[in-house]
């Protein structure tokens, strides 16, 4: 029988993993789900990711030995393969298998789950991943990798990113959900640097790294605004608010859009709670969120904030 050996380059753990596997198969220690995610502190689904990626991946003749409680060879002469996948390469065969697995055919969805295999991508999750057909590079598709990885494992990101207005920014960002329009595919998250959602443009994205931080949950975040091919994005359609203030104040020194007027109660447009609210703190006039609920949520978490960090500092 003849195997295509082919390894996707993991970090130096999870191939330290698969070794440590293998040499205690041919030394007749019969390892155990149990033993392995004892040894390596990792959860017993991601021994069973290890052990699938062996035998369906790496060709190896790995089998459950009930009578030895534990894996074997049932080809003694096998070894492990020594050809590395880059991790640009993973990302793109990962990406591929997206696109054939919206083929509707046996020999396209065929190809589909051997690409997901390749890359190491549970065959399960490959329709639920939204990505085009088309402007395929293997830049996009490693951010879209990274990104996908994030979300998954619940994990904060760092990117570099350059905005609409061409200005490179460093991020910290807790990825939501990736979703596409037109040509170009997004993601919205919480990004730390501006505290509000925001949508990013994959393509305008540089660098990345997950962190080994847990993702913030955003409390007014919405999956159903952010849906593939959408006729617009929350992130340059503004947020409305109606604020009500003491006494009435000159539009000209309202730093945002204002559309209506009602005595004393404005409507205001803004793209930022977090450069809303910091200007309402800056006004001499006491003032009262009427709607929306979030942002008032945001205004009470806010002042908790302050309080908390002056919490036994003398009046």
């Amino acid at each position: 029988m003849v195997y295509l050996y082919i390894i996707k380059k993991w970090d130096m753990g999870n191939f330290h993993r698969i070794q440590w596997i293998d040499g205690a198969i041919k030394e007749k220690r019969y390892p155990c789900i149990k033993t392995i995610s004892e040894r390596f502190e990792i959860s017993d689904r991601q021994v069973y990711r290890d052990i699938e990626y062996m035998k369906y991946s790496l060709g190896a003749p790995i089998e459950y030995s009930a009578k030895e409680k534990g894996y074997l060879y049932t080809d003694s002469t096998f070894t492990l393969p020594s050809f590395f996948i880059s991790e640009e390469e993973k990302a793109a065969l990962k990406f591929l298998s997206v696109q054939y697995s919206k083929i509707k055919e046996e020999s396209s969805q065929n190809l589909a789950r051997l690409f997901s295999r390749l890359s190491g991508q549970d065959d399960e999750n490959i329709s639920q991943i939204s990505i085009p057909f088309y402007q395929f590079s293997v830049g996009n598709a490693k951010n879209f990798s990274t990104v996908q990885s994030a979300i998954s494992q619940d994990k904060k990101l760092d990117m570099s990113y350059v905005n609409y207005q061409g200005i490179f920014q460093q991020r910290t960002v807790s990825p939501y959900k990736i979703f596409k329009n037109g040509d170009r595919y997004y993601f919205v998250g919480y990004c730390h640097l501006k505290q509000d959602l925001r949508v990013f443009r994959l393509d305008r994205a540089g660098s990345m790294a997950v962190r080994e931080e847990k993702s913030y949950k955003c409390p007014y975040y919405d999956p159903d605004k952010y849906v593939d091919d959408m006729t617009y994005f929350e992130y340059i359609r503004p947020y409305k608010c109606i604020i009500e203030f003491c006494e009435e104040m000159d539009e000209q020194n309202i730093k945002f859009k204002v559309t209506s007027k009602n005595g004393k109660r404005y409507g205001i447009e803004f793209f930022s709670s977090y450069d809303l609210l910091g200007w309402l703190f800056t006004v001499s006039s006491k003032f009262k969120i009427i709607e929306p609920l979030w942002l008032k949520e945001k205004l009470k978490q806010k002042i908790k904030k302050i309080y908390s960090m002056n919490e036994g500092e003398p009046l």
